[in-house]
């Protein structure tokens, strides 16, 4: 499991912040307690702050303003609401910024990226361990429940950043995204240039491309080009069968390089392969087989034999799978055609 505050993923407009680092004077303080707001906090702590401080900037970020509930003209300027902001227009809000109180959701990970002093009350049990681990890490200052007199309690700590010399200072780096898709990347993706997943229904027309390739059926057992029906009809039987593997091979840009596919009988598995035009001749094809076959092997514990059978002429093919270790064994004749037959044994 990745977790923490190092792997939390963010809105990519969080990704890369210029920070404002100095607060001269607190002017602009931020309420946001989610689109709903059901424990209605906003109002209660808003009108508590303006009847204290009234010459303070408010700002109000709500949900859709389908949400609105009451009249916020009653406000006077220095108050202002904001309906269905963008992560844009969020980080915009937040750059600027000086004290802000919040639910601890979401958001949180937000300020915490832009350094914003910040008040958090956690207003539902699955907001528990950010209220705990932000405070562990002293980003908030008290662990406030919404329903724990929390109104004296947001006084209490608002009255104290007020006569505080604020630095904004982050307590997060908003990478989390980035070194998800690194781990991924480096845990799947080897040196070899590329990973394997199984076939899913999205990949019909991929596999239906890369089999009606010329090269790919003149080497196929089968030469006729394939209809699209009979694909589709095809494809769905063989995703359903649990005996029957396809393994696409896709490169770090998920870019499609080829499939391996296996026909698992009762100890032994029928392998075929067919790589992409693209990437054809660069040496993926032997990685392929060696991975594909290290795969069957160690997820398939019945099976301890892999037969290949190759056209005399496909002589590219033969040195690939030679050079993983496929031995020949015998002359096969098929639909009228003779065939090689190549086995690879588990060590």
């Amino acid at each position: 499991y990745l977790l923490g505050i190092d792997y939390m993923p963010m809105r990519k407009e969080f990704w890369d912040v210029e920070l404002k680092r100095k607060t001269n004077e607190i002017k602009n303080i931020l309420l946001t307690f989610g689109g709903q707001d059901v424990n209605g906090l906003t109002y209660n702590i808003l009108n508590t702050l303006i009847n204290r401080y009234p010459h303070l900037n408010y700002h109000i970020i709500k949900g859709s303003l389908n949400n609105n509930s009451r009249n916020e003209k009653k406000y006077s300027s220095n108050v202002k609401f904001y309906f269905s902001l963008s992560a844009k227009e969020i980080l915009e809000l937040m750059l600027d910024t000086d004290i802000a109180i919040t639910a601890c959701g979401q958001t949180t990970y937000e300020l915490a990226r832009v350094g914003v002093p910040s008040i958090g009350i956690a207003t539902a049990d699955n907001q528990k361990y950010n209220l705990e681990g932000w405070y562990n890490v002293g980003f908030f200052k008290e662990e406030i429940w919404y329903n724990d007199n929390y109104t004296n309690n947001v006084l209490g700590l608002f009255s104290e950043y007020l006569t505080t010399n604020i630095e904004k200072i982050s307590y997060c780096d908003g990478q989390g995204s980035r070194r998800i898709v690194k781990f991924l990347l480096n845990k799947f993706i080897t040196e070899d240039g590329f990973y394997f997943r199984k076939a899913t229904k999205n990949d019909s027309e991929l596999i239906f491309n890369l089999s009606n390739d010329k090269l790919v059926r003149n080497n196929s057992i089968n030469t006729e080009e394939i209809l699209v029906d009979t694909h589709i009809k095809w494809f769905d039987e063989k995703l359903k069968d649990e005996n029957y593997i396809i393994l696409l091979a896709k490169d770090k840009n998920d870019i499609f390089i080829g499939q391996v596919k296996f026909e698992l009988h009762n100890d032994n598995a029928i392998i075929s392969i067919s790589i992409c035009k693209n990437y054809r001749g660069k040496g993926f094809a032997k990685k392929m087989l060696e991975k594909s076959c290290g795969y069957i092997f160690e997820n398939y514990n019945n099976i301890n034999e892999i037969n290949a059978y190759i056209r005399p002429e496909n002589i590219s093919s033969k040195k690939s799978f030679e050079g993983v270790g496929f031995i020949y064994d015998c002359k096969e004749k098929i639909r009228e055609d003779i065939f090689y037959l190549y086995k690879f044994k588990r060590k």
